[in-house]
């Protein structure tokens, strides 16, 4: 599921965004691969587009962000409102600007229980 307003770019050559099973992307989620123009030193860009991996089922909460190069193992949870800069494992919640991990050995289900 990919909700509304959402953003997905993987837009240089040889970058790839590669996205598992059964995920959940909420409203207005950003996955970018790179920052969308060069910054130059020298004349050589120093900002290159970097790959990112999202595994099976990760749940991207609204307005979360995940930036270039970043990997996601399996059965992740991304707070609300959280821009993603660093890997996270398995299990794992994580929440804030930069997104940090709270929580690990964790899972999630779309059903509700109550």
């Amino acid at each position: 599921m990919i909700g509304e307003n959402s953003y997905l770019s993987a837009r240089e050559k040889n970058i790839h965004l590669s996205i598992g099973s059964n995920c959940m992307f909420s409203r207005n989620v950003k996955v970018m691969t790179s920052d969308g123009h060069d910054i130059l030193k020298n004349g050589l860009r120093i900002n290159p587009a970097k790959n990112i991996t999202i595994g099976d089922h990760v749940w991207l909460a609204d307005n979360v962000t995940i930036l270039k190069g970043v990997h996601i193992e399996n059965d992740c949870i991304v707070g609300i409102n959280s821009t993603l800069t660093k890997n996270i494992e398995n299990n794992s919640v994580a929440a804030g600007v930069p997104a940090k991990v709270l929580i690990e050995e964790v899972n999630w289900q779309n059903e509700l229980t109550y």
